[in-house]
């Protein structure tokens, strides 16, 4: 388990664990009353595997993919089921094919993915929001032992990034 705090934008951690068919990530945070947009990046060093930018401006949430140095085409079905001086909670569940969103419990997108997930490495996050908690369950596919013991098994993965940004 991992708790990070953090205070400065934009907040970018490194993930714990490998992101695998079956990982889920769960986001819970604030949105300020006089937000603009903000976003939330699973990056592969350089690229982004998935980015979703809830826009106020715009009244919709968009989502793209950066890779070899240029943005793709960006998906904007959904609408904008956030609210400005609202909390939210986010989860993004990873599959062999997609990613699929959900936000406060409903289903929102599903996101083919466009680079392979498992080059997926940090959590990145930007812009007028307030992020109090991050989830990463991670089934784990090696044999490897968690905690020693005289019968080795599958076991899960869990790590937990705590992040506290404020917004300047």
């Amino acid at each position: 388990m991992i708790s990070i705090y953090d205070h400065d934008l934009p907040c970018v951690h490194k993930i714990a664990v490998d992101i695998t068919n079956g990982s889920k990530i769960r986001i819970q945070g604030s949105i300020p009353r006089d937000a603009h947009r903000f976003w939330i990046d699973l990056q592969c060093s350089v690229d982004v595997a998935i980015h979703i930018t809830p826009r106020f401006d715009e009244m919709e949430i968009v989502r793209n993919t950066f890779t070899a140095g240029a943005w793709g085409k960006e998906e904007r079905r959904g609408g904008m089921p956030l609210c400005r001086g609202d909390p939210f909670d986010m989860l993004i569940e990873c599959d062999d094919v997609s990613f699929m969103v959900s936000i406060n419990g409903q289903h929102f997108c599903k996101y083919i993915h466009r680079i392979p997930y498992d080059r997926i490495t940090h959590l990145v996050v930007f812009g007028d929001v307030k992020i109090i908690k991050c989830n990463i369950d991670a089934p784990s596919h090696d044999l490897t032992p968690i905690i020693t013991s005289k019968s080795v098994e599958k076991k899960k993965i869990i790590a937990t990034c705590v992040l506290i940004t404020t917004r300047e």
